[in-house]
């Protein structure tokens, strides 16, 4: 059976702005295609997680992001992504020290936004390829009235402090 494969050209996502998800597959486990370690044994393993893009303006459009599977221990004050994104989707079991089983990631619900990067690759006028990842997570959250009472409350004493020049020595 012959399966070609098959090249689409997608929109950009927009990077200055939090776009809604869903997990919706487990995290996948592989061997890093970073690491050069002739032993593939003692290679680093990453989780590999699947996002659907839960956008009207991005139909079916999925994001994927790989995670070193490292917890944080007990009283560290220390993060790593995969916490991060467990403390974003399901933060009454993002515990440090505690196991989590990645499984229970499949159905959670959050933000993200992407970042752009060059691509090694270059097209046929010698110019980098723009690519995006996700760049950023965060919780879903529906308060939107939040920030417009943050900003209040920051007004007042903003408009009271006065400048004071200082020296910058290096």
């Amino acid at each position: 059976m012959k399966v070609s494969t098959s090249s689409a050209v997608y929109n950009p996502m927009p990077i200055d702005e939090f776009l809604a998800f869903e997990i919706v597959r487990l995290p996948e486990e592989k061997v890093s295609m970073f690491d050069q370690n002739p032993d593939p044994t003692l290679r680093k393993k990453v989780l590999t997680v699947e996002f659907i893009i839960n956008d009207s303006r991005f139909p079916n459009r999925k994001a994927w992001k790989d995670f070193l599977p490292f917890w944080p221990k007990a009283g560290s004050e220390k993060t790593t992504q995969l916490f991060d994104l467990v403390a974003a989707v399901d933060p009454d079991n993002a515990v440090k020290g505690q196991p989590y089983d990645t499984d229970n990631l499949v159905g959670k619900k959050g933000r993200l936004m992407m970042a752009n990067y060059e691509s090694k690759k270059r097209d046929e006028n010698n110019k980098p390829i723009i690519k995006q990842k996700v760049d950023r997570i965060l919780p879903l959250t529906t308060a939107a009235a939040a920030p417009v009472a943050a900003a209040a409350a920051v007004e007042a004493p903003v408009a009271e402090a006065t400048s004071v020049k200082k020296r910058a020595r290096f």
